[in-house]
């Protein structure tokens, strides 16, 4: 069974994790296809050895849509919490080199951020843009 970290307060900011499962349970709803790349997290000394002799890289993008839309060869994302989430140098420097390599590279403030760059990127209407269109 998933297990999520609990909120501090009644009204703190989630986690990234627990952004990062909405997300997720959206893009499944919406037949998106994606995969998560879990490069983060705390490993022991052992783990964190053979991942690297694997090819573990710090800084590699959260999520992977891929699906060639708007002239990109697929869509990379960076999870972030809604407030206080910063990227780091490695991210900087992967989104950099997605970017070069013909890939849209976006670092999204939450769940709802995401969500809104994903409807963009794929041609999504809102129920409420359709009915005007």
């Amino acid at each position: 069974m998933l297990r999520l970290k609990k909120l501090p307060k009644k009204n703190a900011v989630p986690y990234e994790d627990q952004e990062q499962l909405l997300a997720v349970k959206w893009l499944a709803r919406n037949d998106i296809p994606f995969y998560f790349i879990p490069n983060g997290g705390k490993r022991n000394l052992l783990e964190a050895i053979k991942f690297k002799s694997l090819g573990v890289k710090a800084g590699i993008p959260d999520l992977c849509i891929p699906v060639a839309k708007q002239n990109f060869h697929g869509l990379y994302i960076e999870l972030k919490r809604r407030k206080g989430g910063k990227v780091s140098k490695s991210q900087h420097y992967w989104l950099q080199q997605l970017v070069y390599q013909g890939y849209d590279c976006f670092v999204a403030m939450g769940a709802d951020d995401l969500i809104a760059y994903v409807k963009n990127y794929m041609g999504i209407q809102d129920e409420q843009n359709k009915a005007k269109s």
